[in-house]
C-alpha cells in the first residue's frame, strides 16, 4: 500500500493495482514513475514566417492548413504520423504521411500534415472571376472537412474543419 494523501491525523492509502487506473503518473515501487507520453496537436496557417494557431478551426479558402503534433514520447523517432482530409459531401480526399522527427530543442518529436486548396486549371476569365468571388472554382473546398490522425497504427483521433470563403 502506498500513501496518496497524509495531513493533520488523515491519511489515505491505496494499492498499486488502483493506482495505476486513476493516477498519472503512476507509482509503481518506491522512487519509480511510469510515465504516459501526452500528445500536443494544433491546427494552424502561416502567416508570413509564422505558423499562428487556429482558435476556431475556421479557415480560408486561400489558407494553407496545418496540422502539428508534438511528444515527448522517444519511441515516436522515424514513426509516421498518417492522416486523412476528407469532405464527405464533395467527395474529396487527401492522405499524407509523415515521419516524426526531433525538434532542434531535442526534447520533443514532432510531425506535421497540410492541405492547401487549389482551383483547377485557371483560364484568364477563372481568374477574374476568382479577384471578384474568392470562392470561383473551389466550390468543392468548402464546408466541412474530418481529418482522421493515426499514430503508431493505433493512436487515433478525428478532428473537424469548417472551409469559408
Amino acid at each position: 500500500m502506498y500513501t496518496l494523501f497524509r495531513s493533520k491525523g488523515l491519511e489515505i492509502k491505496a494499492i498499486p493495482t488502483l493506482l495505476l487506473i486513476f493516477l498519472l503518473p503512476v507509482p509503481i515501487a518506491e522512487g519509480q514513475i511510469i510515465v504516459v507520453p501526452r500528445y500536443e496537436m494544433y491546427l494552424a496557417t502561416k502567416i508570413g514566417d509564422k505558423y499562428v494557431k487556429s482558435k476556431d478551426h475556421q479557415f480560408g479558402c486561400d489558407d494553407a492548413i496545418y496540422l502539428f503534433i508534438e511528444s515527448s514520447d522517444k519511441t515516436l523517432s522515424g514513426v509516421s504520423f498518417d492522416t486523412v482530409w476528407r469532405n464527405d459531401v464533395s467527395g474529396l480526399r487527401h492522405e499524407t504521411s509523415n515521419p516524426f522527427a526531433l525538434k532542434k530543442s531535442g526534447k520533443r518529436y514532432w510531425s506535421w500534415s497540410g492541405i492547401r486548396f487549389q482551383p483547377g486549371d485557371a483560364g484568364a476569365l477563372d481568374l477574374l472571376s476568382a479577384f471578384l468571388d474568392p470562392a470561383a472554382g473551389r466550390e468543392k473546398f468548402i464546408g466541412e472537412w474530418k481529418i482522421s490522425l493515426e499514430v503508431k497504427g493505433r493512436y487515433k483521433k478525428d478532428l473537424s474543419i469548417r472551409i469559408l470563403c
